[in-house]
């Protein structure tokens, strides 16, 4: 993306936001009303917060959530608008979304799940919920280049059409750095095996001086802590919490996958992938990833058993497979990692007008008796992270 841009981007997005609370307060009953899914809007100082409350009877579906959702984002006037897109899981219901929209239009959204035939309390849910919606906004400073990228001083970057003529591409040296469009979490209840929780940041590469592709990233933030991928086994939870609905299952196996090839049209390519190579026994270690001279943290974990990595380049996705110990601390007791990886798209495919599906972002762990490996039950999160441009 080139400066001009994302100087304008700000300008209409801080210009922009006292526009959508001033609109919606004026449509959020219609939101609300249409198959009978609830719809709130709240008003915090620094940010707004739009809340979707579903139930076992009546649970929200990725078509109702992303109806609703377009409806909303369509009130703001920024030139970019985004939005996290559930997938549904096996064997568990949405009964919680909520988004919230900070003065500089980046977003944080938490979607909450239940196990299908579980014996939850919706309402404490609810609450919680709601008693996200009132903490601050963790809006994450751009990470700025070790180095600069591009032609040095003084030259040129011309491409020859096809008629003979020329045309520039670029000129100088830039200074590109990751922008943060915010958070997404998600986490289902899962008894009485488990529960699970997955939290990511997504980035877009700025002032990068390539007309040609947009370059986003899946990560932590810059001090290798923001994100996570973390399973509870029932064992903790029933032993060492006294949650009675819970059972002593152990974490057993389990897979984290950055799906990047959702839209052929868009182009889509696989850049990088940390951690980029497979680690056995539990270990931590920090590393860097990032296009073009950016470099961020990234501290992983690995289970007893192990993690590796399997990269499919042609379909531009990638799986970080867990393997636990059973017996081992990871099995037992709550497990995290953290993994990352950076895609790019045709940047005139993507700016198109339309709403466009980036990167799909899943998790899974199954739990399991170590008595009887078949006595088991998986839980499963994941979203996709949409954008229209323009």
């Amino acid at each position: 993306m080139q400066q001009k841009a994302v100087w304008f981007m700000l300008g209409v997005l801080l210009g922009s936001l006292f526009f959508i609370a001033a609109e919606l307060s004026n449509n959020i009953s219609g939101l609300g009303q249409k198959n009978d899914v609830q719809v709130e809007m709240l008003d915090f100082q620094g940010h707004k917060v739009f809340l979707l409350y579903g139930t076992l009877e009546k649970p929200l579906t990725p078509v109702l959530i992303s109806q609703k959702m377009k409806n909303i984002m369509e009130l703001s006037k920024s030139r970019y608008k985004m939005y996290a897109l559930p997938i549904e899981t096996p064997s568990t219901k949405i009964v919680g979304y909520g988004v919230k929209i900070s003065q500089d239009g980046s977003v944080e959204v938490n979607i909450q799940r239940v196990v299908a035939d579980g014996i939850i309390n919706i309402t404490k849910i609810h609450e919680n919920l709601k008693k996200w919606a009132k903490e601050p906004f963790q809006r994450l400073p751009d990470i700025k280049a070790e180095r600069p990228i591009g032609t040095p001083h003084g030259y040129e970057v011309k491409a020859i059409k096809s008629d003979g003529t020329e045309t520039l591409l670029a000129q100088d040296t830039s200074e590109p750095y990751w922008h943060n469009f915010g958070a997404v979490k998600d986490e289902v209840f899962y008894p009485p095996y488990g529960d699970i929780y997955a939290k990511a940041y997504y980035w877009g590469l700025w002032n990068d001086n390539d007309p040609n592709r947009e370059y986003f990233m899946v990560a932590g933030d810059q001090y290798g802590t923001g994100a996570y991928y973390r399973s509870d086994p029932g064992y903790e939870l029933k032993n060492e919490w006294g949650y009675s609905n819970y059972l002593p299952y152990r974490n057993y196996e389990g897979g984290i996958y950055h799906k990047w090839k959702l839209e052929t049209s868009l182009l889509p390519n696989l850049e990088e992938v940390e951690p980029g190579t497979p680690l056995d026994g539990p270990a931590t270690y920090q590393l860097s990833i990032g296009y073009g001279g950016v470099s961020l943290p990234l501290v992983v974990v690995v289970p007893s058993y192990g993690m590796y990595t399997a990269v499919d380049q042609s379909g531009a996705r990638v799986k970080w497979g867990l393997n636990f110990d059973m017996y081992s601390n990871s099995g037992k007791y709550s497990f995290q990692t953290r993994v990352a990886s950076v895609g790019s798209v045709s940047e005139s495919a993507l700016k198109d007008g339309r709403w466009h599906s980036i990167v799909e972002t899943d998790y899974e762990v199954t739990f399991a008796n170590p008595l009887h490996i078949s006595d088991s039950g998986t839980a499963h999160v994941g979203w996709i992270w949409m954008i229209k441009v323009g």
